[in-house]
């Protein structure tokens, strides 16, 4: 979502045919965290919150953010009218995502919009504190 004056207000990613907007790796994690904090934390990561479709025909969400200045305006409601318009286009029956327990305000658009939270995974208190994150719940939407 851009602005008149082509700035950018917003964006939204999802995974199709194996290609990703967000792709953190392995060099990711050690570049940010060091060679053994960033190797614990990718290996917990990638066995904790290991994402994929469901099938071919559900689209997986890989990130949507707006900027703090626009939000409650009604941006992510239309990034997500423009997603499910591109689903359908491709023959995709649902939309699915993961939303970090902390944020209920992106819980709460999700489920206007007709997401229903289909998995809660909780993180055992030690593994919270090395990775930051105290759950994560799975919502799919039905297209």
């Amino acid at each position: 979502a851009v602005s008149e004056n082509n700035e950018l207000l917003g964006i939204a990613g999802f995974l199709l045919n194996s290609s990703a907007l967000v792709d953190v790796g392995f060099s990711d994690f050690i570049q940010h965290y060091g060679l053994v904090r960033g190797t614990f934390k990718f290996l917990l990561v990638a066995i904790l919150f290991s994402r994929s479709p469901d099938g071919a025909d559900q689209l997986l969400m890989d990130g949507i953010a707006v900027d703090d200045n626009y939000r409650g305006m009604g941006i992510g409601k239309r990034l997500f009218a423009e997603l499910e318009r591109f689903a359908k286009e491709k023959g995709i029956t649902s939309l699915k995502l993961d939303v970090i327990g902390k944020n209920l305000n992106a819980k709460r658009l999700y489920e206007r919009i007709g997401f229903v939270a289909v998995k809660h995974q909780n993180v055992p208190g030690v593994l919270e504190q090395l990775i930051g994150v105290s759950g994560v719940t799975t919502m799919v939407k039905q297209l």
